[in-house]
């Protein structure tokens, strides 16, 4: 559906091109206007910043100036004058050398910014119409699915891509063809694992997955001029998801020739300057999931310049750039202490993979095909049962559980309501959780909290005077009890863990009372009684009572109170709670295996406790699923006690108070500059690395490898990533690698080229776009030049620009970044290792080159005192590569080298296991009588190859200060043959 008004073909010097205006909302007839466009033609410009040459997203506008009749001016302006956001479209288009048309760029025109020249008197009216791509209004738009749900599952970056450009107002006119090209992929980095690589020619877009949750985090809002159009809490910008997969993948896009193009600017420095042809993905659209497909060929980006054909004007100009000292990326809440999370929490977004505004699950009407346990709720790529997991044990390892929810109850029940009727009265809601952890010896533990129901007491539920004179009774159909068993928490409340292999392990629970517990109550209310028969238990009214009004002193007579806050409740449940003490050994596994609400009759509890003067029934009247816990569904014995209304809003499990997230930060440095600024290239809400910090870290990329020529089916997150250019260099950081690339780039990237160029040839290919790399050995230079376009403003007859001089050699490059991301000597970053705010230090990485986090920009005291005494920060990146493991040889690790006599350090061993041939003694400690001190290992028969595995700590103090908190990032050691070595043992604390 759309109506073109205008389509004009025109020619302007030795180019031909058409220009076509199109109202996108309108399925009248086309009229296909013929205008007249002022010379030049239409003028476009793409937006670069000389500071950041990778800019994530580079914008494209158009402007062109066309005399309207008034015929034509009425329907035009009319359209854009109207109330219709976005109706009118612009289409670009050239022309080749056999006459043949093709889409150079769409864009929408920007009715604040076109401006007409009003003239008294007839004749044409002049308008200057200023389009823009769509980008930045994808600013304003919710990214949601078409029918306005948030998104779930785990898809591609290919798919998310496609699915941010579906949000362009004229994407679908443009770019939707089925078959038709939207986007192409150039020299992306590479992915790979220890065991299989990635094919070099196969596309990265579409190998690589994240979870929808990962757009739905908190990240800064983006400067805009205009208000959101929904709250925050329920908002987020698609042009936030597009600029965090371009960061990610240290990728710039932007609109030529007829589509988008997703490129790394590396890549073209440092590969497509020395190539004529290099392969591309294209994808093209489909019908079917994931409604696109990627083939490969090869396509070429340099143009020449040269005299006969493109020339340049007088007046080139070559300025210098600033060195940078460092480049830093920083991927937010990579270091989340969340290892689980369903749906919405109390607090608002609480997921890894939530569907915002939607609970985990709900019912107004209960059907026995409803899903209702843990294993059925929320999705099935956020599983509930985690591994991996390191917690220690006793009050050192915490975890807070928490879920929230909403219950209610019919409001009112009077006499004339049938046998049918739900009122709830003297009901006790019981939510049930069954939560499982596993030690790191194969012990499994379930936490318990059980409610129990009082036999040896019972109390009366009386109508109150003021209901019974409204006719409000307590009757209502049979099966109604006015006799009360009052329940209560076991231990006052507080839980325990159970074993398996003790007593009642099969049947332990972490019990919640909803409406007769105050602590878990945000709305609703309840209120204490049985104070005076029992002193020393807590005893709370059920649902729709309170203590009987005529019942002074005593508190041990209930009457029926049917108002709101009696039989609606918002409820939440927020646990810090500790694991069993182990003597050996930590928490492996957690597994939040069941939930279920039972709905329990004032005249029947749960467990009796007493002398028995009474005998309850223990059935209870309303279940959500079966005994096992595994089954969906629902059973009702009385459906008065059935709840009108259940949900579930959702539900998470943190790693200790459960309040801490960290951003993970990546710099690297070039250490033959004196550079003194860091240059922030940005951040986003996804990264990967090679070893897993938290099981909560948003945004993690999954890929799919290749084993040889064929793609694995299965995905994995343990990735090292390497520039497409030379896969044998490997990361483990993707966004540290992106920073690399970034400052080997801008070494070398000294001068800055200003330029107009006139181009008359009317070659297609000749026309310069910002993908292009110009080829040229007319600047005066002394020899031939490549450079790379920032930002271009051109139309049919000129360009004017700016350039960066890209032209070196990739193996200068190696040398301008230290491998190990050191900055210039006393220019270090402020601590290594990851800080997660709780002031007790950074815990251990994998990965140290130049692998910082903060959490409000601090820094643990414990590191600041230990770094101050060891010049830990200054030495933490070095290592000494000792030749020869025989005769007396060790090598050495260095881990201070200001010391003199600061103390000894003894070293200890947990299971150290050598290969055949080596010394039993393989852990050593050596104070030199110089200033080095160090600790090391040492095989003085090299017959095989070493191999240590353990977990190896040290103890003492240096200093005063005590290093027995300190554990080795390194747990084991292979030198893989019986040659020179190199080890690299840091000591972070743990």
């Amino acid at each position: 559906m759309a109506k073109r008004l205008v389509n004009t073909v025109l020619r302007n010097n030795n180019y031909k091109y058409r220009l076509e205006i199109v109202d996108l909302y309108s399925s009248a007839s086309d009229t296909d206007y013929k205008i007249e466009i002022s010379v030049p033609g239409p003028a476009l410009s793409y937006d670069g910043d000389l500071s950041n040459h990778t800019t994530p997203v580079l914008g494209s506008s158009l402007q062109f100036t066309a005399f309207l009749t008034q015929a034509q001016r009425n329907v035009i302006m009319g359209t854009m004058y109207s109330d219709k956001e976005y109706a009118l479209a612009v289409g670009y288009y050239l022309y080749d050398e056999n006459d043949s048309e093709h889409l150079e760029w769409s864009g929408i025109i920007l009715p604040d910014e076109t401006v007409e020249t009003i003239e008294s008197g007839g004749g044409y009216v002049t308008v200057t119409f200023k389009c823009t791509d769509g980008l930045p209004v994808l600013n304003h738009v919710n990214f949601l699915t078409e029918t306005g749900q948030f998104y779930t599952g785990e898809y591609s970056l290919a798919f998310w891509l496609k699915e941010v450009f579906k949000k362009l107002p004229h994407f679908a006119y443009y770019h939707g063809g089925t078959t038709q090209e939207f986007m192409k992929e150039v020299g992306l980095p590479v992915p790979s694992d220890d065991t299989y690589t990635f094919d070099t020619t196969a596309n990265t877009l579409d190998s690589s997955y994240v979870r929808a949750g990962t757009f739905y985090g908190d990240k800064k809002r983006l400067n805009t001029k205009r208000i959101l159009p929904t709250p925050s809490e329920s908002f987020s910008s698609t042009y936030s998801v597009l600029e965090d997969i371009m960061l990610s993948m240290g990728a710039s896009v932007m609109l030529t020739r007829g589509c988008w193009y997703v490129i790394n600017r590396s890549y073209f420095a440092l590969e497509v300057a020395t190539s004529d042809q290099v392969p591309i993905s294209a994808y093209s659209n489909t019908q079917a999931a994931p409604y696109y497909e990627v083939s490969d060929y090869d396509e070429s980006f340099i143009i020449d310049i040269g005299e006969h054909e493109n020339f340049v004007v007088s007046g080139a100009t070559r300025t210098g750039l600033f060195p940078y000292r460092g480049a830093t990326m920083i991927h937010k809440n990579a270091g989340s202490d969340l290892i689980f999370a369903r749906g919405v929490g109390y607090n608002g977004y609480d997921g890894l993979d939530p569907i915002i505004n939607q609970p985990m699950f709900s019912s107004d009407g209960w059907s026995t095909s409803s899903d209702y346990d843990m294993d059925y709720v929320g999705t099935n790529i956020n599983s509930s049962n985690i591994d991996g997991l390191n917690i220690p044990s006793g009050y050192n390892g915490v975890l807070t559980i928490a879920m929230s929810g909403y219950i209610t109850f019919d409001k009112k029940s009077n006499a004339s309501s049938s046998a049918s009727s739900t009122h709830g009265i003297g009901a006790c809601p019981i939510v049930r959780n069954l939560i499982q952890i596993t030690d790191s010896n194969g012990k499994s533990w379930r936490l318990k909290r059980h409610v129990l129901t009082l036999n040896s007491f019972q109390c009366q539920i009386n109508e109150s005077s003021f209901m019974d004179t409204l006719g409000y009774v307590l009757g209502g159909g049979s099966g109604v009890s006015n006799v009360y068993y009052p329940k209560y928490y076991e231990n006052n409340g507080a839980y325990t863990w159970v074993g398996d292999d003790e007593t009642g392990y099969s049947s332990t629970y972490f019990e919640t009372m909803i409406g007769l517990d105050p602590d878990v109550v945000e709305e609703g209310a309840t209120e204490r009684f049985l104070e005076v028969d029992y002193l020393n238990t807590k005893f709370y009214t059920p649902i729709k009572t309170e203590v009987g009004e005529n019942d002074e002193p005593n508190d041990n007579v209930l009457s029926v109170r049917h108002n709101e806050d009696r039989a609606r409740y918002v409820w939440k449940i927020n646990s810090n709670v500790e694991m069993p003490t182990l003597t050996t050994g930590y928490i492996s596994d957690f597994n939040w295996e069941a939930h279920q609400l039972l709905v329990y009759a004032p005249e029947r509890g749960i467990r009796p406790t007493g002398d028995g003067t009474y005998t309850i029934n223990t059935g209870v009247h309303f279940t959500t699923d079966s005994t096992d816990h595994t089954t969906p569904g629902y059973s009702v014995v009385n459906s008065k006690y059935e709840p009108i209304e259940y949900i579930v809003y959702g539900c998470s499990v943190r790693i200790g108070d459960g309040t801490e997230a960290a951003d993970l930060q990546y710099v690297a440095f070039d250490l033959n500059n004196n550079g003194t600024e860091v240059h922030s290239i940005g951040e986003g809400r996804i990264g990967s690395t090679k070893v897993n910090r938290y099981m909560g870290t948003n945004g993690k990329i999954w890929a799919r490898l290749y084993d040889g020529s064929t793609q694995l089916t299965d995905k994995t997150d343990l990735l090292n990533w390497s520039p497409r250019y030379d896969i044998a260099e490997k990361e483990d950081a993707l966004l540290y690698l992106n920073c690399a690339e970034f400052m080997q780039t801008r070494h070398k990237t000294r001068q800055v080229i200003s330029m107009g160029i006139i181009n008359n040839s009317g070659i297609y290919n000749n026309f310069i776009r910002p993908i292009n790399l110009l080829r040229t050995s007319v600047l005066a230079s002394g020899g031939e030049e490549i450079l790379m376009p920032i930002g271009i403003s051109k139309n049919l007859e000129n360009l004017s620009a700016e350039f960066i001089r890209v032209d070196f050699s990739r193996d200068a490059l190696l040398e301008a970044v230290d491998v190990s991301g050191k900055g210039p000597e006393g220019n270090n970053p402020t601590g290594p290792g990851i800080t997660d705010g709780n002031d007790d230090g950074p815990t251990s990485i994998s990965n140290v080159k130049s692998l910082l986090a903060t959490a409000n920009n601090n820094i643990g005291a414990n590191t600041l005192a230990i770094s101050n005494q060891l010049d830990l920060v200054k030495q933490i990146y070095e290592t000494y590569n000792v030749g020869g493991l025989g005769g007396q040889n060790e090598t050495k690790i260095l881990y201070s080298q200001n010391q003199t006599d600061g103390g000894l350090i003894t070293m200890g061993q947990t299971s150290v296991s050598l290969s055949a041939g080596a010394t039993t003694d393989a852990i050593s400690i050596n104070k030199a009588s110089t200033s080095i001190n160090y600790v090391g290992f040492n095989n003085e028969s090299p017959t095989s190859a070493v191999d240590v595995v353990g977990d190896i700590k040290v103890t003492g103090t240096v200093d005063g200060v005590d290093v027995s908190a300190l554990k080795s990032t390194v747990d084991s050691l292979s030198s893989g043959d019986t040659g020179t070595n190199e080890m690299l043992m840091i000591f972070l604390e743990k």
